[in-house]
């Protein structure tokens, strides 16, 4: 199972990083007027140059060969057999989400807002609609939408039966693998027989519906979550499909749709760090642990302290900065100290007096080292053996060292 857990791990990192070049190539600048060239005389809708975006990877990057004279019409043949093989894929991927958001808001509303008198009726009536998306997904869209519909639904117990091996993990992990999968669970002959057949629908129905069942959360704060995060991810696919309509731009979206996700996230902070692990968990799809991982990654390691930062007005902190002129290269420098210069200034002082102790020095004569001295001194242009001393200690200049002190208390006095 762990080496599947690896392989599943490894094919989902390859595809995410085949989804960062394909953005990353479609937002660059100096790629637009290529991207232009190869839509030709096409509507240059989002979904068209995405394509575009597609074939110049494909070609490029993935250096597939293709029928062509030179790499634009190679691409643009590429992407003239993309157009026919996927159709409009923005628009035809939203309209599939829709009806897997609007399946969990039913169950939603089964769950928190149905009495028990009504359970039997509702439940019938969200089984009956999701039975006609089924079928209307399997007889309007491509076939790879109607797997890639079941696929973030339902779990069919024989993709466990593996050998183990590299190359069983990888057709464990296909789309065809799936789709046997699928035909096999249902017992029929071929997937066109669901077009007749009304039993395989309602079994296959009857599964999703009773996994879907199965992964609510067993606690109300879980469900609440639950619930929290399939409205925001209904949001973002309003914002999607709204976007297509009135063509925006990549960027234009990706504004909105971070814009969104940052204040369903402060929502969550308001109310404690707990919810915010909740409704990430269940944002993501992710374990408890996959997603401490991800945090992890990304330099969270302290959840109260991430979700009290989330609920600060940045625009009000970022004022307050410029108005104590203090620079983000200036907290990089003391994050060196881990917020702690003076501490470490304190002890070179320390070690500055024990040497003069060695000389008989009284302590009298050492009470008048002190931080605040040294700073003081520093400020007047007179001399002072400690500040040379612990400078050159920390390998800073005495203007530095003394620089960076007032920095700190400036620091830690706005915070």
């Amino acid at each position: 199972m762990e080496v599947k857990v690896k392989e599943a791990n490894g094919l989902e990192n390859k595809v995410h990083q085949i989804t960062r070049k394909l953005v990353a190539l479609f937002k660059e600048p100096d790629q637009k007027d290529a991207l232009l060239k190869i839509t030709g005389d096409d509507e240059k809708s989002l979904d068209n140059l995405v394509k575009a975006s597609a074939a110049t990877l494909l070609i490029e990057d993935f250096a597939i060969e293709y029928p062509g004279e030179n790499s634009l019409e190679k691409e643009r043949n590429m992407y003239r057999e993309l157009k026919t093989l996927f159709g409009d894929v923005i628009s035809d991927g939203i309209r599939v989400r829709e009806n897997i958001m609007a399946f969990y808001s039913n169950i939603f509303d089964l769950m928190l807002n149905t009495p028990k008198i009504k359970l039997m009726e509702r439940e019938n009536k969200i089984l009956d609609t999701f039975e006609d998306d089924l079928i209307e997904i399997f007889r309007l869209f491509p076939e790879y939408y109607f797997f890639d519909f079941l696929e973030g639904l339902v779990d069919i117990g024989n993709s466990g039966d593996s050998t183990g091996d590299e190359g069983s993990d990888q057709d464990l992990l296909s789309f065809n693998k799936f789709r046997q999968d699928i035909i096999e669970f249902l017992r029929i002959d071929d997937l066109k027989d669901l077009e007749v057949l009304y039993i395989p629908i309602k079994k296959l129905t009857e599964k999703i519906y009773a996994q879907a069942l199965e992964r609510m959360p067993i606690s109300s704060r879980g469900v609440d979550a639950f619930y929290r995060s399939n409205i925001l991810k209904n949001e973002i696919v309003t914002i999607f499909k709204e976007s297509m309509e009135e063509n925006r731009t990549l960027d234009e979206i990706e504004s909105m749709v971070l814009e969104r996700i940052k204040e369903g996230l402060q929502d969550e902070a308001e109310s404690s760090a707990n919810r915010v692990t909740y409704f990430l968990q269940y944002l993501l799809d992710l374990e408890f642990s996959s997603l401490m991982e991800l945090l992890e990654r990304n330099g969270i390691q302290n959840i109260p302290l991430f979700t009290s930062a989330l609920t600060m007005d940045y625009r009000e902190i970022k004022e307050e900065l410029d108005e104590k002129e203090i620079k983000l290269k200036d907290i990089n420098r003391l994050k060196a100290y881990d917020g702690g210069l003076a501490s470490f200034v304190r002890l070179s002082l320390e070690d500055f007096k024990e040497e003069l102790r060695s000389r008989q020095v009284d302590e009298e004569d050492l009470a008048g080292y002190t931080v605040e001295a040294m700073i003081k001194d520093h400020l007047s242009d007179i001399e002072n053996p400690a500040l040379e001393f612990v400078a050159t200690d920390m390998n800073l200049s005495q203007g530095e060292l003394v620089e960076m002190l007032l920095m700190e208390v400036n620091i830690k006095d706005f915070l």
